[in-house]
């Protein structure tokens, strides 16, 4: 149900109208997490078993934690660099495959 409302919504650039879709999904994740919760450390984790089997949302967090400072860094450095867009609105249609 939700799927062609997102195309519609990404293709007109409204987000907007998908929200109460997405709100409905969270809605519905909640609702699941209550009925799967099954001595999970934390309730993320029963999400995170549907695309990560046994990993805790401890261990992503700390990873985060891990790779935050150097992408804090890296974010400051180039954050005044001049970037060249010029491939965006370029002719595909020359590009090499």
């Amino acid at each position: 149900q939700a799927r062609p409302v997102w195309v519609k919504a990404k293709a007109e650039s409204d987000f907007a109208s998908f929200l109460p879709v997405l709100e409905r999904i969270v809605e519905l994740k909640l609702e699941y997490v209550d009925c799967v919760e099954d001595g999970a450390d934390e309730r993320c984790d029963v999400l995170l078993d549907d695309y990560e089997p046994q990993t805790k949302t401890a261990e992503v967090r700390a990873l985060f934690d891990e790779l935050k400072p150097p992408l804090v860094e890296l974010i400051a450095e180039l954050r005044d660099r001049e970037v060249d867009t010029s491939f965006l609105t370029g002719d595909t249609r020359s590009w090499s495959h």
